[in-house]
């Protein structure tokens, strides 16, 4: 059986400037992000036509299968078994973690609208099976595909891993595609037995071996697959660049950060943390637009940071650093509701002297590591995100990719 493996990486927004909202209600932007170490794996398996099967069930794990049995779905969460568990394991060992469980409470309720972050869907929305039948219309796939997500991302975090899932499903069923059209075989299909002509179609007084199988898809070229992934998700399709990028407009118009300033972010440590609640883009865009006028940044004051940053003297980190670039003017509006975050934020600037930052529309943050923090040092700040939040936050250290 024909297969393959595709890493789908978390991102992390370390500029975003919404610049303003369009007639059509979506939002123009500026923003530089990054892809990172972290990320979920997702893995394709052909099929023929209507034998893509039923995704198992199980603990920590839930399926789907497609209206027509082409895809199937079947997830599991990683981050509920040894991985969560193990991280808590290594907080608990600092004398800080005591109070978590009794402060995670406080915090929830602190935020107001506070609310468990939303279960990854699973019917015909998810995109997964969204991005897979887009490419069939688009490519003429002629096969079915079984998809096994290991889902490391948290949902409603502002960490792109719905969009990262769509479009590593792009990458995936187009390797295929260009596997199955360099050996020049059949189509993908054609690996289990075809369903039976009807018998009042001609082709059903053939032999087997006179029935032409369909030819295998030719695989897409890079700007439609960046055409089909911009048409499921604003930031889709960031995650064809395996580097950090220039986002604008809604967010798919492209363009690779300069190497010379990507290298300053390539191999950055940084920790990911994140509170026990998600918070819903729509809600977050929506307190964005309800916000005062001067919350956009212009679109020329926008373009001009970046561009300050990208001609910083690569020598001076107080200019060119990762650090300098941190900005997001969606923080303040979402921030001004859920004000756990921002009080953690500021505990973590004012202790450790960290640049953190909201990710996106979060509720995921971010702090840039020094490269030379211990682990004890990590281990404090850790401690300080628990006694917080409480022990079901999320925290994970990781890097730019």
């Amino acid at each position: 059986m024909d297969a393959v493996t595709v890493f789908s990486p978390a991102k992390i927004n370390l500029f975003l400037a919404i610049t303003g909202r369009r007639a059509d209600g979506f939002h123009e932007l500026v923003s530089v992000v990054a892809p990172l170490e972290f990320g979920d794996r997702l893995r394709v398996e052909i099929a023929a036509p209507g034998g893509a099967g039923r995704g198992r069930a199980g603990p920590g794990r839930a399926g789907r299968q497609d209206e027509d049995a082409t895809f199937s779905l079947e997830c599991t969460d990683s981050m509920t078994g040894g991985g969560a568990a193990a991280a808590d394991t290594a907080a608990a060992s600092h004398p800080a973690a005591a109070s978590a469980g009794d402060e995670a409470a406080a915090a929830a309720a602190a935020c107001g609208t506070a609310a468990p972050p939303p279960a990854m869907p699973l019917d015909g929305t998810n995109l997964v099976l969204r991005a897979a039948r887009a490419f069939r219309a688009a490519s003429g796939w002629p096969g079915g595909a079984r998809f096994f997500l290991e889902k490391r991302i948290p949902v409603g975090a502002g960490l792109g891993g719905g969009s990262s899932n769509a479009t590593a499903t792009l990458r995936a069923l187009n390797l295929l595609a260009a596997r199955a059209a360099a050996a020049g075989s059949a189509a993908p299909a054609a690996t289990a037995a075809a369903p039976a002509a009807p018998a009042t179609h001609p082709s059903a007084a053939l032999p087997p071996a006179a029935r032409a199988a369909p030819a295998p898809p030719a695989p897409l070229p890079p700007a439609r697959l960046a055409q089909i992934a911009s048409s499921l998700g604003s930031d889709c399709a960031l995650f064809l660049h395996d580097a950090p990028v220039v986002m604008r407009g809604r967010g798919e118009r492209i363009e690779p950060l300069p190497p010379a300033a990507a290298v300053r972010l390539r191999g950055r440590r940084l920790l990911l943390f994140k509170p026990a609640f998600g918070i819903p883009t729509a809600w977050a865009y929506a307190r964005m637009a309800a916000a005062p006028a001067r919350s956009c940044l212009p679109p020329p004051d926008a373009e001009a940071r970046l561009r300050r940053w990208l001609a910083a003297p690569p020598g001076d980190p107080a200019l060119a650093g990762p650090g300098a670039l941190l900005f997001n003017n969606m923080q303040p509006p979402v921030l001004g509701k859920f004000i756990a975050l921002p009080a953690l934020l500021e505990k973590l600037r004012r202790k450790f002297a960290l640049p953190v930052l909201m990710s996106g529309s979060g509720s995921a943050c971010f702090a840039l590591l020094p490269d030379t923090l211990p682990a004890p040092a990590l281990a404090d700040i850790t401690a300080c995100i628990r006694a917080a939040w409480g022990r079901d936050a999320f925290v994970m250290e990781t890097k730019i990719r």
